[in-house]
C-alpha cells in the first residue's frame, strides 16, 4: 500500500505507512478476544448466571461500554484500542493530528456499514481501493489508520531554517502536542484582528494553559516572541528526533 504524505503543524511533510489490512484485522480480532473475556468475567463472574437478573442496570451499562469500546478507547488513548496498541497501529486525522471526538464518533458509527453488516468484507474492499488505508468511516471522518513505524521526512522548511548553532530556550516544549502547536499558531495568526488589551489577555491565557503542561517557562521575551520561540523549539526538538 502506498505511503501517505501528511503536512504537520511544523510545516514538515512526512510519509507514514498506512496500517495493512492484516494488521487491522488482527487488531480487531485481539479486541474481540479481550471483550469476550471481559464479558464472560463480568456477566458470569461478577453478576453470576441468575437468569432472573439478566439485563439489570449494571449489565446494561456494561453492554453499552462493550459496544462503544473502540470509541472511548481511541478517544482516551490517542487513537488506539488494546488491539491497535499490540499491533502498533493508530487512528490519526489526515493532517497528522489526534482526531477529535466528533471524527472518532463518525468513524465508529460507520462500523455498522463497514464491519457489522458484512463481517468486515466491505471494509477490506474499501481499504484496498482507497489508496490511503481508509474504510468508509475513515473517508467520511477524514481519518486513517497508520503504522507506528518511524515516519520519513520528505520535505521540511523547518529543518532548513535552523542553523547549526541553534539554541533551545524552552526544552519543555517537547511535552506539547500537535494540537497545542496548532493552537499557538492560530492565536498568533489572529493577533492583528484583536484590540491591544484583548490581544494581551489572549496571549497570557494561552501561556498559562501551556505552562500547565510544561511548567514555568522563564524568559524575558514578550508574549508573542515567547509563543513563536515555543513553536521553533518544539519544531527543532521533533525534527531532530525524526
Amino acid at each position: 500500500m502506498a505511503k501517505i504524505s501528511i503536512d504537520t503543524a511544523q510545516n514538515i511533510t512526512i510519509e507514514v505507512e498506512p496500517a495493512s489490512v492484516s494488521s487491522r484485522m488482527f487488531a480487531y480480532i485481539l479486541d474481540m478476544i479481550f471483550l469476550v473475556i471481559i464479558g464472560l468475567v463480568v456477566f458470569f463472574g461478577i453478576f453470576g448466571i441468575n437468569r432472573s437478573e439478566l439485563f439489570s442496570i449494571p449489565q446494561i451499562i456494561m453492554i453499552v461500554l462493550i459496544l462503544t469500546y473502540d470509541l472511548y478507547c481511541e478517544f482516551l488513548f490517542n487513537g488506539q484500542t488494546l488491539g491497535k496498541y499490540l499491533m502498533k497501529i493508530r487512528v490519526v486525522s489526515l493532517d497528522g493530528s489526534k482526531p477529535d471526538f466528533l471524527r472518532l464518533f463518525i468513524r465508529w458509527l460507520f462500523r455498522i456499514v463497514d464491519i457489522s453488516s458484512s463481517v468486515g468484507a466491505f471494509a477490506v474492499i474499501i481499504i484496498s481501493m482507497s489508496g490511503k488505508g481508509q474504510r468508509l468511516g475513515d473517508i467520511v471522518a477524514k481519518t486513517t489508520v497508520v503504522s507506528l513505524d518511524p515516519p520519513k521526512v520528505i520535505e521540511s522548511e523547518a529543518i532548513e531554517s535552523f542553523p547549526n548553532s541553534y539554541t533551545i530556550t524552552f526544552p519543555q516544549a517537547e511535552y506539547l502536542t500537535e494540537e497545542d502547536i496548532r493552537l499557538i499558531q492560530d492565536v498568533l495568526d489572529s493577533l492583528d484582528s484583536l484590540a491591544d488589551q484583548t490581544r494581551l489577555e489572549v496571549m497570557y491565557k494561552l501561556l498559562a494553559k501551556i505552562e500547565k503542561k510544561t511548567g514555568k517557562l522563564e524568559s524575558y521575551m514578550s508574549p508573542p516572541d515567547k509563543l513563536r520561540k515555543i513553536i521553533k523549539d518544539y519544531t527543532y526538538i521533533h525534527t531532530q528526533a525524526v
